[in-house]
């Protein structure tokens, strides 16, 4: 998939399989309309692909400006695609399934923004939905305002996922992964993972220094407290160090 035309830029990717049909949705990037949709193109072997078709356009108050595909499950058999929409101020999540050809989208966001003053009180994307003891688990992306963090909150409703309300998800008040060394200005893009033989909870992510984005990862023997893993120089590393001329003093050379 490559931007032609009008379009600038193709963004957030996933890919999932159904009936032995692979299925490439992304989000479409209009600099022009400074808009997106959600599209999708399918392939029987993954070599040739068909053309593109629009799943999702801007809709609502909530999502009238961009919107960008986040995860895809089945719901009783229903495709179900978890999507971030934005009204180019704050970006919240919906839910939309395929019914009748068509996909529905929402008057409201299905997944509310966090209490006022909690880390996900400004802003949510980036969603991925895990199972845990045949409940889900959603991980996502929080906006306070000022940075991204990642946390998680845990299904405690028995309504069908679909249909959940906000009384129906216990969620922490505090996020999971935070700023750190090599992303000072948050975190963003969870992908976990668990391990029964470990008994951990993995998470790799997008950490954010400005506009470079770099790989981090994250366990942690419970969801809701993760640490950082850094990577250290061990023996046989190979380590560069590259200077810049000090300043007019001579009194500093700042290090990459």
């Amino acid at each position: 998939v490559q931007p032609a035309g009008s379009v600038t830029s193709v963004e957030s990717p996933i890919l999932w399989n159904q009936d032995n049909v692979w299925h490439l949705t992304y989000a479409v990037l209009n600099e022009q309309e400074q808009s997106t949709i959600v599209s999708q193109t399918s392939s029987d072997d993954g070599s040739t692909w068909s053309e593109s078709t629009i799943l999702i356009e801007p809709h609502d108050d909530w999502a009238s400006m961009r919107v960008e595909p986040t995860d895809w499950l089945l719901i009783n058999e229903t495709p179900t695609l978890i999507y971030a929409g934005t009204d180019d101020k704050t970006w919240e999540l919906g839910l939309s399934q395929l019914t009748g050809g068509l996909w529905t989208t929402r008057s409201e966001p299905w997944f509310e923004l966090g209490r006022p003053g909690n880390w996900d009180d400004s802003g949510i994307r980036d969603a991925k939905l895990q199972l845990e003891n045949e409940e889900y688990r959603i991980w996502y992306s929080g906006f306070d305002g000022e940075r991204w963090r990642i946390g998680s909150a845990l299904q405690t409703g028995t309504a069908e996922l679909s249909n959940l309300s906000p009384d129906d998800w216990s969620r922490s008040d505090v996020s999971s992964v935070d700023s750190g060394w090599f992303h000072l200005d948050g975190s963003r893009h969870p992908l976990p993972a668990y391990s029964e033989s470990a008994e951990q909870w993995f998470v790799y992510y997008g950490g954010v220094a400005e506009s470079v984005m770099r790989v981090g990862h994250a366990i942690g023997s419970d969801p809701y407290a993760m640490r950082t893993i850094y990577r250290y120089p061990t023996l046989g590393d190979q380590i560069t160090f590259e200077t810049t001329k000090g300043d007019a003093e001579g009194n500093t050379i700042p290090l990459e």
